[in-house]
């Protein structure tokens, strides 16, 4: 079976329209990190660990797919 990508198409929309299932965790700087997915084409979920920044900007740290 081989793996597919995740498009950054997808990577906007799940950032978009995702959800964060466990709450959110404070990391060591105090910045808040959570990963946020989405069911996307395909029936494939793709999960997006996400940490929010003391500016309240977003930094994606990993993206992968949710049911390999």
């Amino acid at each position: 079976m081989s793996e597919r990508e995740i498009f950054d198409v997808d990577v906007f929309r799940v950032l978009r329209e995702g959800y964060v299932d466990d709450a959110p965790e404070l990391t060591e700087r105090n910045e808040w990190k959570c990963k946020i997915a989405l069911k996307i084409k395909g029936g494939r979920t793709a999960g997006i660990v996400t940490i929010i920044l003391h500016n309240g900007r977003l930094f994606v740290k990993t993206v992968e797919w949710e049911n390999l």
